[in-house]
């Protein structure tokens, strides 16, 4: 989207702002693209959005958190025209399960993250 010609926020948790830094360096530089470095929690992810001044309505979202992203997406208060959130496809769509939530806690490459499909409706 940012590739053609939309403005955004891009929460990142990494360092430095992370790769988001590196590979969005032109629309960083033309002022369409923000990083915000921040861990985004469910204690935080509304706060850091009203700083960022996120509107209520947000026209598309990209949720990739890793461990934690099914807790975070609960807890957003905005609403999305579009939305591209991740989950775990190696969970049964019959199961209405999902990790516990840890904001401390990252993805460690098992199966064992975020929630399963039924979980985000």
């Amino acid at each position: 989207m940012i590739e053609q010609g939309w403005c955004g926020i891009w929460i990142e948790g990494s360092e430095a702002g992370g790769r988001a830094a590196e590979v969005c360096a032109e629309p960083i530089r033309e002022g369409r693209l923000k990083i915000v470095q921040a861990l985004a929690t469910v204690d935080n992810i509304n706060r850091l959005l009203d700083t960022a001044g996120v509107p209520d309505r947000i026209d598309f979202l990209s949720l990739d958190i890793d461990y934690n992203g099914t807790r975070v997406w609960i807890a957003l208060q905005r609403k999305c025209r579009l939305g591209c959130i991740e989950y775990n496809a190696s969970l049964p769509p019959s199961l209405d399960l999902a990790a516990p939530y840890d904001p401390a806690r990252a993805w460690d490459g098992t199966r064992w993250f975020g929630g399963g499909s039924r979980h985000w409706s």
